[in-house]
């Protein structure tokens, strides 16, 4: 595994995102081509998506976030540790 902090990449942000109606599409096409977003989930509730993004300033996510603003509605938090990455899932509970 890389560690994207060796390639100055340490700034995580979690953002969840309300895309606005008739801009799904066009917005997935926007952030699958965006290296700075590494994962993306669509989920329940008041926010359609939840993503993951790493960049190496703090001014990066500003940025993207006056980007993601032409399609919904987000709402970001930093990342300031992660406690439990990378776990894989075991099936046993022994």
């Amino acid at each position: 595994m890389i560690s994207t902090s060796k390639l100055g990449y340490s700034f995580k942000a979690i953002i969840s995102f309300k895309v606005y109606t008739g801009k799904m599409q066009s917005f997935l096409k926007f952030i699958s081509e965006m290296h700075e977003v590494y994962e993306c989930n669509r989920v329940t509730g008041e926010h359609c998506l939840i993503m993951k993004l790493i960049v190496q300033k703090p001014n990066e996510l500003e940025n993207i976030i006056n980007l993601f603003s032409d399609f919904g509605e987000s709402t970001t938090s930093i990342v300031l540790s992660s406690p439990v990455e990378h776990k894989v899932f075991n099936q046993n509970k022994n």
